[in-house]
């Protein structure tokens, strides 16, 4: 998604300019479309914006949950030591006991 984002939006953009210079009919002499210029042209600004809105928050999000993760990761990791480390005093104390 966040690679994507960017993506769609440079699309979006590529498509404005296309329709901008399109609307020009470059073989006319003093063109009066610049109504489709600037049409073409706050498409494509609009396609960028969206791309790059979507990309950041989606990179926000992605962040927060790999942080999440890694905290739960680390919890994990602790609390299975902590089992171990219960684990080999039981293990002695039952050992002890026999000898």
């Amino acid at each position: 998604m966040v690679g994507l984002a960017p993506l769609l939006g440079l699309l979006g953009t590529i498509m404005g300019l296309i329709r901008s210079f399109s609307s020009l009919n470059l073989g006319e002499i003093g063109g009066t479309k610049t109504l489709g210029v600037t049409a073409g042209i706050s498409e494509a600004l609009v396609a960028t914006a969206t791309g790059l809105v979507v990309a950041v928050i989606a990179l926000l999000l992605a962040n927060t949950f790999r942080a999440f993760y890694q905290r739960q990761l680390g919890l994990i990791e602790e609390y299975s030591v902590q089992l171990e480390l219960l684990h080999r005093r039981a293990h002695r104390v039952l050992e002890s006991s026999y000898a």
